[in-house]
C-alpha cells in the first residue's frame, strides 16, 4: 500500500477533512437573526392571521345584510377566518423554524 500523497495546493487528508468537519458544524450551528428579521416574522404571522379573519367577516356581513337569519353569519365566518389564520400561521412558522416534517428513521 502506498503513503498518501499531499493533495494539489499542499493539502494533506488530515487538513481536507478538519476544513469538512468546521464547515459541517459552521452549517448545524443555529442561525442567528437580527431584530429586524424577527420583527418581520411577527408581522407576517400578524397579517397571516388578520388577513382571513377580516375577509370572513366582510363575507358574513355581506351575507347579513342580504336578508334575515336566525345564525349570524359575521360571528361565524369570522371565527372560522380566526382559525383558518391561526391554521396557517402555524403552518408557516413550523417550515421557517425548521420543525416541520418528521425526520427518516423516526
Amino acid at each position: 500500500m502506498k503513503p498518501e500523497r499531499p493533495r494539489e495546493g499542499g493539502e494533506d487528508l488530515a487538513d481536507a477533512v478538519g476544513k469538512r468537519e468546521r464547515r459541517m458544524l459552521e452549517a448545524r450551528r443555529p442561525e442567528r437573526r437580527g431584530t429586524l428579521a424577527w420583527i418581520g416574522t411577527i408581522g407576517i404571522v400578524g397579517w397571516t392571521v388578520t388577513l382571513p379573519m377580516l375577509v370572513g367577516t366582510a363575507l358574513g356581513r355581506w351575507i347579513d345584510s342580504r336578508g334575515e337569519g336566525k345564525y349570524s353569519f359575521t360571528i361565524m365566518l369570522m371565527i372560522g377566518g380566526l382559525l383558518l389564520g391561526c391554521a396557517a400561521a402555524w403552518s408557516w412558522v413550523t417550515r421557517r423554524m425548521g420543525m416541520g416534517g418528521r425526520r427518516k428513521g423516526r
